[in-house]
């Protein structure tokens, strides 16, 4: 028997940078394009069984496999990613600065890493062990299967094969969104690596390739992927005004910058972050209108910017992470916001994150689009 195990394709917490275990982050464009090219991969491969998580990105990524083969995807919550409790849908720079005993743990001791109303590695791997061996006990010796998982709950299950300690992650590379593990299972029920974690499919598409390296630290990574934390901005209100002022014409707003009274109140009467690297830095703001949309049921990104020297740095992709998980917590189900047609470098943020053009209209002399994305 083989089965395939296949991490799923890049959705919303792997770019916004945010702890999403059991949250239901949905793909996004760029995952999408990946399980078309794993399903080109596996283009003339006979697979008698697809499973997946009952998480939206797993089970997206597995019905790639199991349409054209006109399989139904069977869903097992044993294969799920790891629970992070308190941590879900916070942004790993919050975590970071929060949770500081338990995100050391978590980030250099994870087999005595717990937090509260989540679960251990060794829980994941119990799980997901019992779900594999119960797996290769039901189907032949000559049927194959494929099975879509997640990253560190499909480190905890190879680590478990292949008899790595919890003490020695780093003896196990973190696997790419859509990379495919190949296990053989023997007459006899014994699980054999073949392949790790193989992503060649992917090219340019690789979310690994962006990151360097799928660490969380900020001393660890690519600048241009630390995660930041978010302030509210009535906390600070003199870092928030000065950052609305430097971003204020040059992304959003034409006609000359806007009042510091007119700041103020919006600022204090409407969601509003300050992003923040590890080090307090300050490098970008985030307002959204939960009035503006609420007769379609959305939320409206009023100001969004970065600072000059960090723009290009993915930095506005956790901003809208941010303005994401605050639509949602307040039962939204759609993000809008306006975006000047000339600001090229803005529209592809937006699309990169799913966003489509509603409309076109016309405000002070400029043309411009509303975008939304339905979350």
């Amino acid at each position: 028997m083989t089965i395939y195990l296949i991490r799923h394709c890049e959705a919303e917490g792997n770019i916004t940078r945010r702890a999403h275990g059991h949250f239901d982050g949905k793909p996004t464009p760029n995952g999408l394009r990946q399980c078309q090219a794993l399903a080109k991969r596996f283009d003339g491969i006979h697979l008698d069984a697809v499973y997946a998580s009952h998480l939206t990105r797993a089970n997206v990524t597995a019905s790639y496999l199991a349409a054209p083969r006109g399989l139904n995807v069977i869903i097992d919550p044993r294969f799920a990613e790891i629970g992070l409790g308190v941590w879900e849908d916070r942004s790993w720079g919050e975590v970071a600065r929060d949770y500081p005993q338990e995100w050391d743990l978590f980030s250099k001791e994870p087999w005595n890493f717990s937090i509260e109303s989540g679960e251990s590695y060794r829980q994941v791997a119990d799980r997901f062990m019992a779900g594999l061996r119960e797996m290769a006990a039901t189907y032949n010796h000559s049927e194959v299967i494929a099975l879509v998982s997640h990253s560190l709950a499909l480190r905890c299950a190879v680590g478990r094969i292949l008899d790595v300690p919890f003490e020695q992650p780093d003896g196990l590379s973190h696997c790419d969104n859509t990379g495919v593990t190949t296990i053989n299972v023997s007459e006899d029920g014994a699980l054999n690596i073949e392949k790790y974690a193989c992503n060649t499919h992917l090219g340019e598409l690789s979310t690994q390739a962006k990151l360097k390296r799928p660490l969380l630290d900020s001393h660890e990574i690519n600048r241009a992927w630390a995660a930041l934390r978010f302030d509210r901005a009535v906390d600070d209100m003199d870092t928030a005004i000065k950052l609305w002022h430097e971003v204020d014409c040059a992304v959003h707003r034409v006609g000359g910058l806007c009042p510091i009274e007119t700041i103020h109140e919006e600022l204090t009467t409407k969601p509003s972050y300050i992003a923040r690297t590890a080090e307090n830095e300050p490098i970008g703001i985030v307002v959204i209108n939960l009035d503006k949309s609420a007769a379609e049921n959305g939320a409206h990104i009023s100001v969004l910017g970065v600072t000059e020297a960090q723009r290009g740095r993915s930095v506005g992709v956790q901003l809208i992470g941010q303005a994401m998980s605050v639509a949602r917590k307040h039962g939204r189900s759609k993000l809008t916001l306006s975006v000047t047609q000339s600001n090229e470098h803005a529209l592809a943020l937006y699309r990169k994150m799913g966003f489509i053009v509603a409309y076109e209209f016309e405000q002070h002399g400029y043309q411009k689009y509303r975008m939304e994305l339905m979350l």
